[in-house]
């Protein structure tokens, strides 16, 4: 994945925050995944204004976890959200 890349969450998606999590809907499909925390944090920002290196520096200053960690964590929660079609598919 490309530190460049802008990841922004799909527009057939809707987000809402419930009881310290997030759920996030695919309204086109039966596609539904709850956030934690960290992963809300992500998902909020993910509006297609920030990079991947801006995305693990916002996490890396909110977060106890170091650079690498973030970058490894980062790279597979965007993999796991297109998979499930909750991203722009041109924008990963």
């Amino acid at each position: 994945m490309s530190q460049t890349n802008l990841p922004q969450r799909s527009q057939m998606a809707s987000f809402e925050r419930f009881d310290g999590e997030m759920i996030v809907v695919k309204s086109d499909e039966a596609v539904m995944r709850v956030l934690n925390p960290v992963g809300a944090f992500i998902y909020e920002r993910l509006d297609g204004r920030m990079n991947i290196n801006d995305l693990v520096q916002a996490i890396t200053e909110t977060f106890a976890v170091s650079p690498e960690v973030a970058t490894a964590d980062l790279e597979r929660f965007i993999e796991d959200l297109s998979r499930r079609g909750l991203l722009a598919a041109d924008r990963v």
